[in-house]
């Protein structure tokens, strides 16, 4: 009842954002997640800040991760003017990123860290197959036949394959380990 009314009441949102810096994390996360539910946009500038300040906790940035996820198209302005993606720490943006809508800015992002990424490839076939531009499908055809998957791996880029229109069947697989 308590969150529901807060989520309506605009005057609550500067509170909030100040309870989300809390040091209580279960009250920074409880006030992220209402924020999130407001669609605040001057909360997931706030967001943005506190994740690229490194303040977030673990438990607290999976939660700003998430409520920046269900507006991603609000924050995309925000995020690639603040985010220099050979920071290490902008790499929990990535999700963010892969559910934004089409904007070639975006796309050459989940593009340069499929190419860069050395270890769980995994994560990026499934980030872009939730982006969902299929321009990436010639890549993703010549990695399953150029390139030893691990199991898991072939899994997940045969899912992206599938998922962006793509046709797995035809596909000489290389053998995986």
């Amino acid at each position: 009842f308590l969150c529901r009314e807060l989520q309506e009441r605009k005057d609550a949102e500067d509170d909030l954002i100040s309870f989300s810096n809390s040091k209580n994390d279960e009250m920074a996360t409880c006030s992220v997640n209402i924020l999130g539910e407001m669609n605040s946009k001057k909360a997931l500038k706030s967001f943005i800040n506190s994740i690229l300040d490194k303040r977030a906790t673990d438990g607290l940035l999976e939660s700003m991760i998430d409520a920046m996820c269900k507006n991603a198209d609000a924050v995309k302005e925000d995020l690639l003017l603040s985010c220099d993606v050979n920071n290490p720490v902008c790499k929990v943006f990535l999700e963010v990123f892969a559910s934004m809508s089409r904007d070639e800015r975006v796309y050459q992002i989940l593009f340069d860290e499929y190419l860069n990424r050395k270890d769980n490839r995994a994560e990026i076939y499934g980030l872009l197959a939730k982006y969902g531009d299929d321009k990436i499908l010639g890549y993703l055809y010549g990695e399953v036949e150029n390139t030893v998957l691990t199991p898991i791996e072939l899994e997940e880029i045969k899912l992206a394959i599938e998922k962006l229109g793509g046709d797995f069947n035809g596909l000489i697989v290389k053998n995986s380990h």
